[in-house]
């Protein structure tokens, strides 16, 4: 269907009629049930929009506040693969800040192979006895409904589509009069779908023709709303979301006609009518009826965690405007730390979201080790080591920023929660196998946490599966596990999780590159990509970009594609299919990396900078400038800088740590810098911080490699002892 079809200009849709109180004998609208898509091609939501006690004219005529029960909400989502999901109760809604509407847990969508197309919640609400705006006094039977479902029969649902909740006038007949059959219908041929696109002007087509004509016919019959006041809803939908990700929803009314995105600005403060600490535009409008309008925009990046009051203003468009008041909208994770795409590498990183210290999580043993213990090393903040016991070999640790918790795994089956220094719980994992890898072997092989999710996965050998290895995800709020996931190919040496696009990458030593696509309910869905570049080694991805990389073991080569431009397949076996290539590094004068690329990472946020190491020896490294943007044409490296980690003091010199690779990297909340940290081996013994974009402009003797010693000003050392 033409994007035309989908779309009904303001101007026209303005003939949206509106109904007198009288008019209302079968069905009062009391609010809206709302299809938000909160981060493209990743995740969604459904919002439940109290409208009652918001305006004061007949698209929200309920001027008596009334409560939506919490235990009884119930929204039954029927998905694409004719599965039904049933949401209810405060275990999948969270109350918005409004105090009387609702957001839905977060919906995987993009890669998905089950989408919603339709949805329809009902509810018990209270009081029953109400006021409309017309001053008349109504008795409403306690149970309200709402549906959604696409244009297209079958269809998926795209952002903005919405539903409005009705209650029934008790005592009256259950067939609706005559000017709500016209509501029906007017519903029918413009439903769910009412989206305002900055540029869509000119010709529709006929189709699109078609639907303006009858909306314009039934306009002749009805009132029509004036602009008025320009009053917002209490809170945003959803009313909560991550600076720099989110896309959230203000809804108001009292909107002028030929409304346009692009002219109209959300301004963020602390308190309503205070100075603006950030400012967005709107990227579209969805006319909800009337003079009431759905904005979608997305929470600046440079917001911190807290609550704020959005307002709206207009300056440019035939009606300027500037709403009478301010809309709530609280911000939970910042950008840069809390959606970074975390590796299960050897290091965690305990980065604030806020400026303050910086804590490594740094374990003694490794897959081919048995030394015993995590050692906590402050590298921004000051501070001694601190030994922490642990009574089995721990391999990995990863941090969340959100919560200060670290997640720290075992050889064996151990799992460790860690607050500061301390081991508060020990949890055993699923794993039922010892997976075999060149660099050791391990049940529980690696962890990496979701920090927008608050969970980790785990990435392990799982006998029974047919590779031998699988994935596990651990629910931080409740400290449970899902069922382990058994994988047809075997799980990367490092697994990356991209939180945004709810994805697990997984290039392994087989020569596949996974996509692990999760899902509702914590599922797994797995797709396979055959590149047959060599042994795959370890996943690394830039969260902004979707741009993905992979090291290739015994290689100086380095992979690299767009996930932004990926084709997810089902099928037997599912596939992907993306933009790639393979990019040989040129390490001259260095001589190559031990063991080939190996550990590999990118620092969260706005540098777009990776760093690429060996292992098992050797101090050979590479910091690569990826692309700021993605989408189009096929992914290239930038630029890179070839050097080399110096001696540590009193030592013979730097040793690259054992699997599964002792690096990450992270942006300083404190100096704004992308770092990469590293640890030597084979009982870490010291930490290197190297500030990647000093290496990057270091001098160089070749088109890509450092002069020697040009870079060691880079490099700072921690000890880990």
């Amino acid at each position: 269907m033409s994007s035309f079809i989908r779309s009904v200009t303001l101007s026209a849709a303005m003939a949206f009629p509106l109904f007198t109180a009288a008019a209302f004998g079968a069905q009062i609208p009391v609010g809206y049930l709302f299809y938000n898509v909160t981060i493209p091609t990743a995740t969604a939501s459904f919002g439940i929009v109290n409208s009652t006690n918001t305006s004061a004219d007949a698209t929200a005529p309920v001027t008596t506040q009334v409560s939506f029960t919490p235990g009884s909400l119930s929204l039954s989502v029927l998905f694409s693969d004719s599965t039904t999901h049933l949401y209810s109760g405060l275990g999948d809604f969270t109350q918005a800040l409004d105090l009387f509407s609702y957001d839905s847990k977060d919906i995987a969508v993009g890669g998905e192979t089950a989408i919603p197309i339709s949805a329809i919640f009902t509810a018990t609400i209270s009081p029953l006895s109400v006021m409309l705006f017309d001053s008349s006094m109504h008795t409403l039977a306690p149970t309200v409904t709402g549906s959604i479902s696409d244009v297209i029969p079958g269809g998926p649902l795209q952002d903005g589509d919405f539903g409005v909740i009705f209650a029934k006038d008790a005592g009256t007949s259950s067939v609706p009069e005559p000017t709500s059959f016209l509501l029906v219908g007017v519903g029918l041929l413009i439903a769910g779908r009412r989206r305002l696109i900055s540029g869509m002007r000119g010709i529709l087509d006929s189709r699109s023709a078609r639907v303006l004509g009858a909306v314009a016919l039934f306009a002749v019959l009805l009132p029509s709303a004036s602009f008025g006041a320009v009053t917002l809803y209490g809170a945003s939908s959803p009313s909560t979301g991550v600076a720099g990700v989110t896309f959230v929803n203000v809804i108001g009314s009292g909107f002028p006609a030929n409304v346009s995105p692009a002219n109209v600005s959300a301004s963020f403060a602390v308190t309503c009518g205070g100075p603006a600490v950030a400012t967005a535009t709107v990227s579209t409008i969805t006319l909800v009826g009337g003079t009431t309008l759905r904005l979608h925009v997305q929470l600046p990046a440079s917001l911190s965690n807290k609550i704020y009051q959005v307002s709206l203003k207009d300056a440019a468009d035939p009606t300027p405007f500037a709403s009478s008041n301010c809309s709530a909208v609280k911000v939970t994770h910042t950008n840069p730390t809390l959606s970074a795409c975390l590796p299960t590498s050897s290091l965690g990183v305990l980065t604030p979201t806020n400026p303050g210290p910086v804590t490594a999580y740094v374990p003694n043993g490794a897959w081919s080790s048995a030394n015993l213990g995590i050692q906590v090393v402050r590298v921004e903040g000051g501070g001694l080591p601190v030994s922490i016991s642990t009574p089995s070999v721990t391999n990995s640790c990863s941090s969340n920023p959100a919560t200060g918790q670290t997640v720290c795994v075992a050889n064996n089956n151990d799992v460790y929660l860690l607050s500061g220094t301390t081991i508060g719980t020990t949890l055993s994992s699923g794993s039922t196998f010892a997976a075999g890898f060149s660099g050791g072997n391990c049940n529980n092989c690696g962890v990496a946490v979701d920090a927008l999710n608050n969970r980790a996965v785990i990435a392990m050998g799982l006998s029974g599966s047919p590779s031998n290895t699988g994935v596990q995800v651990l629910n931080l709020n409740n400290n449970t596990f899902n069922p382990p996931v058994p994988l047809t190919r075997t799980v990367s040496e490092d697994i990356a999780i991209d939180p945004t696009r709810s994805l697990i990458l997984s290039p392994g030593e087989s020569g596949y590159y996974e996509l692990l696509q999760t899902g509702a309910g914590g599922s797994v869905v797995e797709y396979e990509h055959f590149v047959g570049a060599g042994e795959f080694d370890t996943a690394a991805t830039d969260c902004s970009t979707g741009i993905a990389l992979a090291g290739i073991e015994f290689t100086n080569n380095v992979y690299i594609t767009d996930l932004k431009q990926a084709v997810l397949t089902t099928g037997s076996p599912n596939t992907w299919t993306a933009p790639q290539q393979i990019i040989a590094l040129d390490t001259a004068p260095y001589g190559g990396f031990a063991a080939g690329t190996s550990g590999m990472s990118v620092a969260p946020g706005s540098a777009h900078l990776a760093v690429v190491s060996g292992e098992f020896g050797g101090n050979v490294f590479a910091v690569m400038q990826l692309p700021s943007t993605s989408g189009t044409g096929t992914p290239n490296i930038l630029d890179y800088a070839v050097a080399a980690i110096p001696a540590p003091p009193g030592t013979g010199g730097w040793s690259f740590g054992l699997d599964p690779h002792t690096i990450t990297a992270y942006t300083s909340p404190n100096d704004g810098k992308a770092y990469g940290l590293f640890a030597n081996s084979p009982a870490p013994s010291f930490l290197a911080r190297v500030d990647l974009q000093c290496v990057l402009t270091a001098a160089r003797t070749t088109a890509h490699g450092v002069t020697p010693g040009s870079a060691d000003s880079c490099v700072s050392f921690f000890p880990t002892h």
